[in-house]
């Protein structure tokens, strides 16, 4: 999304963990972690936008545990 020409940060966040899926995984877990409870969230709310929201990041969370 743009507002006023500028590209929003979560946008540029989105598609970098969308390229790179390793990333977003280390990112969120050096957040939680570290106990950066807000940044941590922050974070999630751009994976989720990357990966097409919580349903489909928790699908993928849940492959990966089996």
């Amino acid at each position: 999304m743009k507002i006023n020409g500028v590209v929003l940060f979560d946008d540029v966040a989105a598609e970098l963990f969308k390229s790179d899926p390793q990333l977003a995984a280390e990112t969120l877990h050096d957040f939680l972690a570290d106990g950066e409870i807000d940044e941590f969230l922050i974070a999630l709310r751009q994976v989720c936008k990357a990966f097409g929201g919580i349903p489909a990041v928790s699908r993928i969370r849940r492959m990966r545990a089996l």
